[in-house]
């Protein structure tokens, strides 16, 4: 079975969403009659997305075969062979091709761009989201509207890729830095990559939580909600454990109290043996690599 790569040649419409290039491929009925015939078994160079607005479709790939019912939404990651197949004669699908490009990154608050593209990222292999009603619903809206209504087609598409990113952040939740550092357990509700990567990187220098809701272009009250919201504890209080879980791991390398108390950023011994306590609920002195009264 012959496969045919496809360039990125389309007929549709197309949208710029910071990160992402979105192109919308018309229905068969939308576009130009002198159209070339589409080949059956294909790679695209960018992930490619069905929305099944009617009737039945088989996917066919060369692992695996899906069947596509209507209201279905699936993602082809690039580089796939597949060929779909119509199972009815009122069958009816609207293709997309998404091209990520986060080197792309203008906006001040990068950070929330760069989560979709971490999530579109983790799409290796095919990903079929049944009962996708309300998107699909948005696709007729998109088609009817067409290219007469540039702003409102461009909405639709962007209230598209959002709700799409939704169904793949449930099935691919973001990992959390700052959590796995805390050892806590996190939920995925709130997920800002430059908020982790700020603190991560200078949470053993003297930073208040002013510092970074100024960074993160944010009021210090909204970033105090979202840390008690995402990590269960304020700020000091995260801080606090970042360092202190990383007591463990310079005790075992060697290092002395004294050191590691400089080394988390702590300016005097008894500052530090002040929080230790009262994470540990024990002395410095007692401590072993364990966190075990010796």
């Amino acid at each position: 079975m012959e496969v045919v790569i496809i360039d990125s040649k389309f007929i549709g419409l197309n949208a710029d969403l910071g990160d992402f290039e979105i192109k919308f491929v018309m229905p068969s009925k939308f576009r130009a009659k002198n159209k070339a015939s589409t080949a059956n078994t294909h790679i695209h160079f960018e992930t490619e997305i069905h929305f099944i607005l009617n009737g039945k479709y088989t996917l066919i790939t060369d692992l695996n075969s899906y069947t596509l019912k209507k209201h279905t939404v699936c993602i082809i990651p690039k580089g796939i062979s597949h060929e779909m197949k119509p199972e009815s004669s009122d069958s009816r699908v609207f293709n997309a091709l998404l091209s990520i490009n986060p080197l792309r990154m203008k906006t001040k608050r990068k950070s929330i761009c760069l989560e979709k593209v971490q999530l579109w990222k983790d799409l290796e292999s095919v990903q079929t989201f049944d009962g996708c009603e309300k998107l699909c619903r948005y696709v007729e809206d998109l088609l009817e509207c067409k290219q007469e209504n540039e702003y409102l087609s461009k909405s639709i598409i962007t209230i598209i890729f959002f709700g799409l990113t939704e169904i793949i952040r449930e099935r691919f939740p973001c990992r959390s830095r700052l959590a796995d550092a805390c050892q806590i357990h996190y939920d995925g509700s709130y997920f800002d990559a430059e908020l982790e990567n700020y603190i991560m990187l200078r949470y053993k220098t003297k930073m208040t939580l002013t510092d970074v809701a100024e960074h993160i272009g944010i009021s210090a009250v909204q970033l105090s909600r979202i840390i008690k919201k995402n990590y269960g504890m304020n700020y000091s209080e995260l801080i606090t454990t970042l360092r202190m879980n990383e007591v463990k791991r310079l005790f075992q390398s060697g290092m002395s109290m004294t050191a590691i108390a400089k080394e988390l950023g702590y300016t005097s011994y008894n500052g530090f043996s002040a929080a230790f306590r009262r994470h540990f609920n024990q002395s410095p002195n007692n401590f072993n690599d364990k966190g075990e009264q010796k």
